[in-house]
């Protein structure tokens, strides 16, 4: 059974092994692979700005309440921002700009996914709080 705690236990283990593999990611690199993919280092660096969030899935808890529309509403915004962005950075910073849109417009993604869960939550407790206290 998956409660909060073993949500806080994933995130204890994965944000300082987060930090390290963005610390050390050029050795890693050069470990793993030869100093010809050593540019390619801050891809990875900018994807594992991904981990935090990619840890928890807000929209899990968009399905729980049945509001999977949202997700879809969710899902086309980060896409326009995404487009969007794609166009701006990467006529500016090439490869690395595309890279940058997609981190941006998954962090868009999840934030708005939380946003529209904390929205329907909060009126779900003042609904609550309203029938339980008789106001109107």
């Amino acid at each position: 059974m998956f409660t909060c705690y073993n949500w806080i236990i994933s995130y204890i283990f994965i944000c300082p092994l987060f930090v390290t593999i963005f610390y050390y990611s050029s050795p890693l690199f050069l470990a793993v692979f030869s100093s010809k993919y050593q540019e390619s280092v801050i891809i990875f660096q900018l994807f594992l700005l991904l981990i935090p969030l990619r840890t928890t899935n807000f929209g899990i808890l968009l399905r729980i309440i049945n509001k999977t529309r949202l997700i879809t509403i969710c899902s086309l915004i980060s896409f326009g921002f995404n487009l969007m962005f794609f166009y701006l950075f990467y006529s500016y910073f090439g490869l690395i700009g595309l890279t940058i849109s997609v981190v941006i417009s998954i962090y868009i993604l999840g934030f708005s996914q939380l946003y529209f869960y904390s929205i329907i939550f909060y009126r779900h407790i003042l609904f609550c709080h309203q029938i339980f206290m008789g106001k109107k």
